[in-house]
């Protein structure tokens, strides 16, 4: 009997985000993967060939912003979503995990002074955020929440 085990197999396919969306790409690549519908019922439906090329096509424009992935016991930039449970987000999870940097969801049900120290705590580098949560943001950025309007130069 032979059996593969954990290490054997870890090691020859590294349980990676990226590994796991290539395995998915080339054995099932016109087959639905993420099925998202809007509040307005409007249902959205990527194979895995679309959602691939989505979340590549965000991942190099990461790159090009600058987020920078990290190394062995060196995070990578962390970059952070404020958003509701959509496609786009995911899109933005594996997008910013597979170029190596850090995946930061704030949870935009917390109060303002914990979002905001969130925020600051984790250093991210860039927030992305849906249109709803715009207002939430224009104000954690006022004097009152923003850490750095106190600082000296």
């Amino acid at each position: 009997m032979n059996v593969k085990t954990y290490p054997e197999y870890s090691t020859r396919h590294p349980l990676l985000v990226k590994s796991c969306m290539r395995r998915a790409l080339s054995q099932y690549p016109d087959d639905i993967a993420i099925v998202y519908r809007d509040d307005a019922g409007q249902y959205y439906r990527f194979t895995w060939r679309q959602w691939h090329e989505r979340t590549c096509q965000l991942a190099h424009a990461l790159k090009e912003l600058g987020v920078q992935s990290g190394e062995a016991f060196q995070p990578g930039d962390r970059v952070a979503t404020m958003a509701l449970n959509h496609h786009r987000h995911l899109e933005n999870i594996y997008a910013t995990t597979c170029i190596g940097a850090v995946s930061h969801p704030i949870n935009i049900r917390l109060s303002m002074d914990h979002m905001a120290y969130t925020i600051t705590h984790a250093e991210d580098k860039i927030i992305f955020f849906d249109d709803v949560v715009l207002p939430m943001v224009e104000a954690l950025y006022e004097p009152r929440y923003n850490p750095f309007t106190n600082m000296r130069n």
